[in-house]
């Protein structure tokens, strides 16, 4: 069994960290478990239904997860995994509550790239916001600064991410009604003030729940 392992100070909320939620003690998987449900919940406007929670649970495992916590309870959470033959870290899942400190994402994932040193940055989101955060990380991210190659397709077909009958275009690789409904169930969706982003992201069917992937290379 391990601790949560304590990483940085971000405003009021302490990040920490754990490489295998599963290897924490008992009584603190049952505590964090539904906290991380209801900050997910909240953070995507969702009912904390059981299958809702179910979601949550399996994707606070299988990779580096980061919990953000504010007077010792969860405020936010980061799911990043590493494929590291082919040099990837992919951004699995990121929220957090409203009252978590504004910018403490980004932070946690500049955190974790700086620590793995691995050049490409994955992601599959809706959200503006994700990607301005990719942005922010990267020197440059595909689709946004330029079309996709066959070569950054194939790299989503080993990662798993896609498959070969997935219903992607290509050249903005945007998959095609893959959640089936919008990520964030209801009010106003956030629009990002780039222009890059937002023209980018116009292209998704967002109702539909059509899925854009970023691809961005660091360094």
């Amino acid at each position: 069994m391990s601790e949560l392992e304590h990483r940085f100070k971000y405003e009021d909320a302490d990040v920490s960290y754990t490489p295998d939620f599963d290897s924490l003690p008992d009584d603190l998987k049952q505590r964090l478990e539904p906290e991380l449900a209801d900050v997910a919940a909240r953070g995507f406007r969702r009912m904390p239904t059981p299958e809702f929670r179910q979601d949550v649970a399996n994707h606070i495992r299988g990779g580096d997860l980061y919990i953000t916590q504010q007077n010792g309870e969860a405020s936010g959470f980061a799911m990043l995994k590493k494929f590291p033959s082919e040099g990837v870290i992919y951004i699995a899942g990121v929220v957090k509550k409203p009252t978590a400190p504004s910018g403490i994402v980004e932070a946690v994932v500049k955190h974790h790239l700086d620590e793995t040193e691995l050049g490409i940055v994955t992601v599959r989101t809706q959200n503006d916001r994700v990607l301005e955060i990719l942005t922010k990380t990267c020197d440059s991210v595909v689709a946004l600064d330029r079309k996709s190659t066959p070569e950054e397709v194939d790299l989503l077909l080993k990662l798993g991410l896609v498959k070969a009958d997935s219903d992607l275009d290509v050249d903005y690789l945007i998959h095609r009604g893959y959640y089936g409904f919008p990520m964030i169930a209801d009010g106003i969706r956030r629009r990002s003030g780039d222009v890059r982003i937002s023209d980018f992201t116009e292209k998704l069917r967002y109702f539909d729940g059509d899925a854009a992937y970023g691809i961005g290379y660091r360094g």
